[in-house]
């Protein structure tokens, strides 16, 4: 009797002991306080997929919001935690931006919102997993949250734009590979509103046309026909400079978009 009562005991003790190691242990979310940056989405390392900036998380507990880039666009919204580590959050909205870069923002804000997520981090507290049906989904490593945007940003206008402008950056293209050596340059001559400048080889002139709000427009603008190494770079410039721009002068660079997208990005040179 007492060696049946015994065994009893063990079994009810294997019982609860399997129980208690089956029941998961709400997460401490002081450790996932901080800036994290994706690692690994979709079995596929982050910086295969995003050619820019990787995509980030942050979590406000306080106010039950989850924020971050997405690659480009900034995304928000309201996410629920609950005791079994499922992390919900399917109304994230985002900026309409478009970078510069290649990525698969659209990809990571659909993961990220699907239903079925758990969170979970690791004992060294430095990664976070949230996977479904056990197949990690995103991986997060902590980070250090990279400096806000520009100090100083104001509308372009007639007087504060003019100088002489050097090309920066173009959007989606390698400077070296259009240009050389020889990149392109923008002169506001301040003068009835004349422009001038270097396409990479031919010189080219016009007006520029100031509206409400920083918008502005290049009028037809006249180009030597001299044959250069890098005329193909030197068509696609013009062709962006043909289009009505938004411009804004952000920490001294002169930045022009089109639909909200960053097309071109200038800095300022003494003039020659």
């Amino acid at each position: 009797m007492k060696r049946k009562l015994s065994s009893l005991l063990l079994m009810a003790a294997i019982v609860i002991a399997s129980f208690s190691c089956s029941q998961e242990k709400p997460i401490d979310t002081a450790k996932l306080e901080g800036y994290w940056v994706l690692n690994i989405m979709d079995t596929q390392e982050a910086k295969t997929l995003f050619e820019g900036p990787l995509p980030s998380i942050q979590f406000n507990f306080t106010d039950s919001l989850v924020a971050g880039s997405g690659g480009c666009n900034r995304y928000s919204g309201k996410f629920e935690l609950n005791a079994k580590n499922e992390f919900k959050a399917p109304m994230l909205v985002t900026t309409q931006m478009m970078c510069m870069h290649k990525n698969e923002e659209g990809s990571f804000l659909k993961l990220l919102s699907q239903d079925g997520l758990k969170i979970s981090i690791s004992e060294d507290g430095q990664t976070i997993h949230l996977t479904k049906e056990e197949s990690v989904v995103l991986e997060f490593v902590k980070g250090e949250e990279p400096a806000k945007g520009p100090a100083k940003s104001e509308v372009v206008t007639a007087d504060n734009v003019i100088g002489k402008w050097q090309l920066k950056a173009m959007k989606d293209q390698d400077l070296a590979t259009l240009f050389g050596e020889s990149k392109p340059t923008l002169e506001f001559l301040g003068e009835e509103n004349k422009v001038g400048g270097k396409a990479g080889c031919n010189n080219y002139r016009g007006v520029a046309e100031f509206g409400e709000s920083g918008t502005i427009k290049f009028g037809p603008l006249m180009s030597t026909k001299m044959a250069c190494p890098f005329l193909d770079g030197e068509q696609k410039y013009l062709k962006v400079l043909e289009n009505p721009l938004q411009a804004t002068i952000d920490d001294d660079i002169l930045v022009f978009r089109q639909d909200n997208v960053t097309v071109l990005e200038f800095e300022k040179i003494a003039a020659e």
